[in-house]
């Protein structure tokens, strides 16, 4: 199976971001990024909704929270689609020391322009759906039901 040049980028841009994020290495997660950027954080690492833009305030940031939060194992989710005017988007999963969540990149010349994890669950109180769902359990309205 081929990859797509989207493709390849997008993972081997995650695979530096991963790696600089589980040494704690902010300079070299910086790197990653391009002059202009934004990390729009929904509850993912900053227990907030926040907006930080510019390395020096996405520096900032990754300082204040990767000791605790400690993010990682970030894992491509799909294909990388280029758009016309050279930008690459993807989808990603990842995991923080308390939770799991999925997020969105574009990047710009190689380098990250938007980035925006959003935590989806809470280790240890995960919804029960899919093959965590109770079985024989009945949905829906009628008299008598259980």
């Amino acid at each position: 199976m081929t990859v797509s040049p989207a493709t390849a980028a997008a993972r081997q841009w995650l695979a530096r971001l991963d790696e600089a994020l589980a040494r704690a290495d902010v300079d070299a997660a910086l790197a990653c990024f391009g002059p202009e950027c934004w990390w729009r954080d929904m509850v993912a690492l900053t227990w907030n909704i926040r907006t930080e833009e510019g390395r020096e305030a996405i520096g900032a940031m990754l300082r204040a929270v990767l000791p605790s939060t400690r993010p990682g194992s970030l894992r491509l989710v799909g294909e990388a689609g280029a758009r016309d005017d050279g930008v690459i988007e993807a989808w990603f999963d990842f995991e923080t020391a308390l939770g799991r969540g999925r997020g969105h990149v574009r990047l710009r010349d190689g380098l990250g322009w938007t980035l925006l994890p959003t935590l989806a669950e809470l280790k240890g109180h995960e919804e029960p759906a899919g093959r965590r769902r109770p079985r024989g359990v009945e949905h829906g309205v009628r008299r008598g039901r259980r």
